[in-house]
């Protein structure tokens, strides 16, 4: 006859361990459930992946953003270049004759008698905005001369004349030729804009030698 499942109107609690178990495996998710009919949704419930949540990614436009500098923000001037620098005797015949680079008559292009006559130094700089800059010339150790120079933003040109008695007297004896003249210009430029700030430093030099005679 047919399989007997016990008494009519009994119920076999293997049957439903066997059945709960089949659902709990098809919803895909391990763990205890509830002996409950709406168990199967709640564990399913459990097992879906958490929502994302939108954030500024290091590399995206509003992390960009919180990164740059504000609206209207002023960038700092970059600060004075020396261009040029360089140095001639007022001699007419002498004019073109660099001292910096050694391109005169004298042994090994030391300036040749060039005694008696003032120095012209032509400099140029690139000033970062329009000012007033404290000019100075120094010679060896017995030289200097100070003076104020105003200044447009852009490249700027000035000549500074060493009288012939103030350099000759700071020149000093050197092994090869008769006298070197260690001639260095600075400054500081303060900006007429007080928002661009000032106190921009620069700073060259040159060596320059002499020998008398023709």
């Amino acid at each position: 006859m047919g399989q007997s499942f016990g008494r009519a109107g009994s119920f076999d609690s293997r049957f439903l361990v066997v059945c709960w178990g089949a659902l709990s495996s098809a919803a895909g998710c391990a763990g205890t459930v509830a002996p409950s009919v709406a168990a199967p949704s709640a564990a399913t419930a459990e097992c879906e992946e958490p929502a994302l949540t939108a954030s500024a990614s290091p590399t995206s436009p509003l992390a960009q953003a919180a990164g740059s500098p504000a609206a209207g923000a002023r960038e700092p001037p970059a600060g004075v270049t020396v261009q040029s620098f360089d140095c001639f005797s007022a001699y007419e015949r002498k004019r073109h004759q660099s001292l910096r680079n050694w391109r005169s008559g004298g042994p090994n292009g030391a300036a040749w008698n060039a005694y008696g006559a003032a120095l012209l130094c032509e400099l140029a700089v690139v000033a970062p905005c329009a000012g007033t800059t404290g000019l100075r010339v120094q010679g060896n150790t017995k030289l200097s001369m100070r003076q104020a120079w105003k200044v447009a933003a852009g490249v700027n040109r000035t000549v500074i004349e060493l009288p012939s008695k103030a350099w000759e007297a700071a020149t000093e004896h050197s092994e090869g030729i008769a006298e070197v003249l260690v001639l260095t210009v600075s400054g500081v430029l303060n900006c007429d804009d007080p928002s661009l700030g000032g106190g921009y430093q620069y700073v060259d030099a040159l060596m320059a030698g002499f020998s008398g005679g023709e």
